[in-house]
């Protein structure tokens, strides 16, 4: 999953364990989905005949209206007749549009337009995303709550015992990405840092988007200590974390920033850009890295002293975050 599914997935799952939303939710999908959460409390229902952007923009929100349900979005995209309560993780869209194609762009626009003049509420993952929604789309910060990522998803997952023979790294010694491959993943400071310390090995897990994303990590190249292997599962993301030397995350813009959250739930060390958003969750539980200088010693880098994993931790959870938004939605219902 990416960051954005992962959020609505797990606090569809933590909802579901909380009392009294039996009767008050229930989760809408199209008619072809396959991997649906193992809910007790809250119905599935199917809903309508299409898919895609048809269903999200018929017949969701049709069916919304006909019984009278507020629609509750977590990923993004908003039905535009009938916008809700949307969560908009991050607006890197109308920060660095040059990353996207131009339909993307317009697309987004538009929802995030309708989202912030007509949205009962608004979501976020963040401080920092909060900051940013109300400096580009001109909304009150009344109205935006912050429900933050969590990373107890981890726990129920068991590591590959195979993971290390698979990619080639046994009894090897290497640096771990994760993550979509989009431009503000900073990929260009991945490749001049592999070539600063060619003794080193990185694997990198991701892929991209290309209805999605312009082509701005076209023309990188990487030398051959660099491994890209693809989407990986959880069980092999988890494996590799707790083989490799340390998780990086070179990114110059996030909304949240999950994987150095999970890689910190199994004790493995995390090097990430020193932007506010980081900051902000990681504390002193990091290795801080300037994304615009590709000129580390890696090693001299985990030689640092980070402290405070736990504190980190703590204070992020998908249970805690259900809870908040609970008592939103509660205070929504009785409008």
């Amino acid at each position: 999953m990416t960051g954005v599914q992962r959020y609505a997935y797990e606090l569809t799952v933590a909802l579901d364990s909380k009392p009294g939303v039996s009767g008050f939710l229930c989760l809408g999908v199209p008619p072809d989905t396959k991997k649906l959460p193992d809910l007790h409390q809250i119905p599935v229902i199917r809903i309508g005949t299409h898919t895609g952007v048809m269903w999200e923009q018929g017949d969701f929100p049709d069916f919304c209206r006909k019984n009278h349900y507020v629609p509750l979005n977590l990923c993004n995209a908003i039905p535009l007749r009938c916008p809700g309560i949307v969560c908009i993780h991050d607006v890197k869209v109308k920060r660095f549009p040059s990353f996207f194609t131009w339909r993307f762009r317009l697309w987004y626009n538009l929802m995030f337009g309708v989202a912030s003049r007509k949205a009962r509420s608004l979501l976020t993952v963040s401080e920092f995303s909060k900051r940013e929604i109300v400096a580009t789309l001109r909304v009150s910060a009344q109205r935006i709550t912050v429900i933050p990522n969590g990373w107890q998803h981890l726990q129920k997952i068991v590591p590959d015992p195979t993971v290390l023979d698979t990619y080639h790294v046994a009894d090897k010694q290497f640096f771990f990405m994760l993550g979509s491959l989009e431009p503000n993943k900073n990929l260009a400071w991945l490749a001049k840092e592999a070539r600063q310390n060619p003794d080193e090995l990185f694997l990198v897990s991701g892929n991209i988007d290309k209805n999605v994303f312009s082509q701005k990590n076209q023309g990188l190249s990487f030398p051959p200590n660099v491994s890209f292997i693809g989407f990986a599962s959880d069980e092999e993301v988890k494996g590799l974390m707790k083989h490799c030397k340390a998780l990086l995350f070179p990114s110059f813009y996030e909304g949240f920033g999950v994987p150095p959250l999970e890689a910190l739930s199994v004790g493995c060390p995390v090097i990430v850009s020193d932007i506010p958003v980081l900051r902000e969750i990681y504390h002193d539980a990091a290795i801080y890295i300037d994304p615009s200088n590709a000129s580390y010693h890696l090693s001299d880098l985990l030689a640092q002293q980070t402290k405070g994993a736990a504190e980190v931790l703590a204070s992020y959870s998908w249970d805690s975050s259900a809870r908040k938004l609970l008592s939103l939605l509660e205070k929504d219902g009785k409008r």
